[in-house]
């Protein structure tokens, strides 16, 4: 349990950080600045949302999300950890645990053009029946002109391990049908349904369920959006991939937290260190991933 007067004691600042509980019981950070503002919550070490100064939000959230612990918040930046996508045997989650999980507070920091916080979870009895390896992992929320994360995963144990992993954002569109998404041109990707690869030929254009990895050497991307006046701009380190998913009609009619309509108004730009790429971290080895994420308006 949290004991939210004694985090605003320690980690609190007036103006800048504080700390509260959501309606639904979970806690909650608030970062601020001159730039804009952020919320996390500490279950699942999740950014809930981020709007900066003169902006709209920028991150998508589900009106049908779960809000209970032991489910996946749906929308905001997840981080999935430590595999991405399909657990490695049944009956693990998908996209690993840490979004799972109740995050302890490291630090936070804050001058004239920066607020930070830094938060972390290590192994328990709980992560241990999900996965049986000792690490800490820390991820540092940093607002600025931007909004960056930054995870730091290390190997505690004597074994190495295997690692995939992904920061997740969830964009907030007005129409999904009027946004383009560059930095992706002339990039080779697969398309997760029909299995086949193809060459990306001028900007991403979304008009159907899309589930792209696009082996994105650029390390950057950016969605413009007509409608609302904006362009996002993704930068990340640490990731290879470049993962593009909209669940369209069909799919957000399957997902219970997902609204039938609400793909029409999302978009995820996920870098991701896929399981295939056989990341291995050895005991005491650290690695480190990070992506930002920058509003302007057009």
């Amino acid at each position: 349990m949290y004991d939210i007067n004694e985090l605003n004691q320690r980690f609190g600042a007036a103006g800048r950080i504080a700390f509260r509980i959501a309606e639904n019981g979970m806690p909650i950070m608030l970062l601020v600045n001159s730039h804009g503002s952020c919320e996390v919550s500490l279950y699942g070490g999740q950014v809930l949302s981020y709007r900066p100064m003169g902006h709209t939000p920028v991150l998508f959230k589900s009106r049908e999300s779960f809000q209970e612990a032991g489910k996946q918040i749906r929308g905001g930046i997840p981080l999935c950890w430590p595999w991405f996508g399909a657990p490695p045997s049944s009956g693990l989650p998908r996209h690993g645990f840490a979004r799972l999980v109740s995050w302890d507070l490291l630090s936070t920091q804050y001058d004239s053009k920066l607020t930070e916080a830094s938060i972390y979870i290590t192994d328990n009895e709980q992560t241990k029946t999900l996965w049986p390896h000792s690490f800490e992992l820390v991820q540092k929320i940093s607002l600025s002109d931007n909004l960056s994360i930054e995870v730091t995963t290390l190997n505690k144990g004597n074994e190495p391990f295997e690692l995939s992993q992904s920061i997740h954002p969830y964009i907030k569109v007005r129409d999904i049908e009027n946004v383009s998404v560059s930095g992706v041109e002339d990039c080779k990707f697969t398309d997760l349904f029909t299995k086949k690869s193809n060459l990306q030929n001028g900007p991403l254009s979304i008009d159907k369920e899309t589930y792209y990895i696009y082996g994105n050497g650029k390390n950057a991307c950016a969605i413009r959006d007509t409608g609302l006046g904006r362009n996002i701009a993704l930068t990340y380190s640490g990731m290879k991939n470049l993962v593009v998913w909209n669940p369209w009609i069909e799919k957000s009619s399957e997902l219970e937290d997902l609204g039938d309509n609400e793909y029409k108004g999302m978009l995820t730009l996920a870098p991701a260190t896929l399981p295939e790429e056989k990341m291995v971290l050895q005991p005491n080895e650290k690695i480190t991933i990070k992506t930002s994420v920058q509003a302007t308006l057009i």
